[in-house]
């Protein structure tokens, strides 16, 4: 995901969420806040630490072979230098340090980048790519995409899976993820990109930025390259990293910086989920994935 490095801790301004029932996603995810909790405490200030469950538990209840392939893609990524068990609000886990200095760097160079490159966690990913499959969609594009993390466990949960990154360097580390996962990545700039070439049918589209870091500018751009090319089946569901953060302005229209974009494309929100990322670690707040449909 690319979005802007961690800020210092702030103190807490929450907005409220829509009510939505709870569901194995909300275990999921109070589970990754309970073990991100504990691993600020536990964090040896390294620069990019994340932790992913060791095993499937009540806690968090997924496949096996799922959560091998998240340890799988965290083993292989350059970013990461190290790893070490350790047991996080009771949740055996492993994990991961790493640096991304280089790829944060290399992110900012070109032209039309929108943020530098900080990840979400790779158990936030799979939770989002759970929750897009949940709601009935069978493809996703990432955009913006950094590591392909999300790519990564959108496929490996069957969706067809595309990615879109602008930077060389990251795209070239999402090759050998697209190996193992089979999801097809793309090194493009997102405003240029041909979009009638995925022929889309059925896509949730999730959008690498704060909407106050250009991230706003980017799903923007998107639609507008979606505009001539309509997906076959039914229209596509939107995923926005939203932000809880007071160093950014509440948006009138709410939806954690969104609603703007929303409201002017005629979306609908649908669920929010509050999930751990790189650049929440030393907030009290997570990141809140804001999913939408049209209306």
């Amino acid at each position: 995901m690319r979005l802007a490095r961690g800020q210092q801790r702030q103190p807490r301004r929450r907005q409220s969420h829509p009510q939505q029932p709870r569901d194995e996603t909300d275990t999921l995810a109070s589970t990754l806040r309970a073990v991100k909790r504990a691993l600020v405490s536990d964090a040896s200030g390294a620069q990019i630490i994340e932790a992913v469950p060791a095993e499937p538990s009540v806690e968090f209840p997924v496949p096996r072979e799922d959560l091998r392939m998240l340890h799988r893609f965290a083993s292989a990524n350059p970013i990461y230098h190290s790893s070490r068990e350790s047991v996080l609000a009771g949740i055996r886990c492993v994990t991961y340090e790493g640096n991304v200095d280089r790829y944060w760097l290399g992110s900012i160079l070109h032209e039309s980048s929108r943020a530098p490159f900080s990840p979400t966690w790779i158990a936030s990913a799979y939770v989002v790519a759970r929750l897009a499959k949940q709601l009935g969609y069978c493809q996703a594009l990432d955009v913006g995409s950094g590591d392909g993390r999300i790519a990564f466990c959108t496929a490996l949960l069957g969706m067809d899976a595309y990615s879109i990154e602008i930077d060389a360097d990251l795209a070239g580390m999402q090759e050998r993820f697209a190996r193992i996962a089979g999801f097809k990545p793309y090194c493009s700039d997102a405003d240029a990109f041909d979009y009638g070439a995925l022929g889309l049918a059925r896509p949730m589209i999730f959008v690498g930025g704060l909407a106050q870091m250009g991230g706003a500018a980017l799903a923007e751009s998107v639609m507008r390259g979606l505009a001539d090319t309509p997906c076959a089946d039914a229209p596509a569901g939107w995923a926005f990293a939203g932000t809880m953060s007071p160093k950014y302005t509440l948006h009138p229209k709410g939806m954690h910086g969104w609603g703007g974009v929303m409201y002017g494309a005629g979306l609908r929100h649908v669920r929010t989920v509050d999930l751990p990322t790189a650049w929440t670690l030393e907030q009290e707040d997570d990141t809140p994935y804001v999913f939408a449909r049209p209306s």
